[in-house]
């Protein structure tokens, strides 16, 4: 007796993702836009930033859309549907970047779907920042 052919799997444009996606980098970014304050220009390299890692989790996430269940794969469509629109823009507002980055991170984190780093408990500086931290000894001491 013969089993019945298993349907054939679906053809990717390209091969998943082996190595982990660094969320860390990606986390300190988008807290980088959300929290500037404005000023005379933008910070294109933080923009350019948030724009390349936009594309990537993009394509991240329309990889295992179809394996998303729940409210999942509705959120995941708009987010999607949101991030594409912004991305088509001119000089896309720093804030709206940031949010995006920051929801398709979490979309494609919680799906456990594709490998992320982890992100450690204490928080690093941003790089983006122009104010310095005060030393570790400094913190909470009141004067």
């Amino acid at each position: 007796m013969s089993r019945p052919a298993r349907p054939a799997a679906p053809v990717r444009l390209t091969a998943p993702r082996q190595d982990p996606i660094d969320g860390e980098t990606i986390r300190m970014a988008y807290e980088a836009a959300l929290g500037w304050q404005g000023g005379e220009r933008r910070p294109e390299a933080l923009a350019d930033q948030l724009v390349g890692q936009m594309h990537m989790l993009i394509e991240d996430l329309e990889q295992i859309l179809p394996r998303l269940r729940g409210k999942q794969q509705p959120t995941a469509e708009c987010v999607l549907a949101r991030s594409r629109a912004l991305l088509r823009t001119d000089d896309a507002p720093l804030w709206d970047l940031g949010v995006q980055c920051r929801a398709l991170l979490t979309l494609v984190r919680q799906s456990g779907l594709v490998p992320v780093g982890p992100t450690p408990l204490v928080t690093p500086p941003s790089p983006w920042t122009t104010e310095e931290a005060p030393a570790p000894a400094d913190r909470g001491r009141h004067p």
